[in-house]
């Protein structure tokens, strides 16, 4: 299985999530994608809500 969550990639897949998380304190959004196995494509991806970097004037559309 390739990707971040294949076997023995522990390590890797704790990196992604403390860089995601970093990302996401500084205000930027996390997109990661791998193949799970052939044609199956896993994409996840979170959005900074407020503030985010790129357009901080915009305001949360969560009430």
């Amino acid at each position: 299985m390739s990707g971040p969550f294949g076997r023995g990639r522990a390590g890797r897949l704790a990196r992604l999530v403390d860089a995601a998380a970093e990302r996401l304190r500084s205000g930027a959004d996390v997109s990661y994608g791998c193949y799970l196995e052939r044609p199956s494509y896993l994409s996840l991806a979170v959005v900074t809500c407020s503030p985010n970097r790129a357009a901080p004037e915009l305001p949360c559309p969560v009430a």
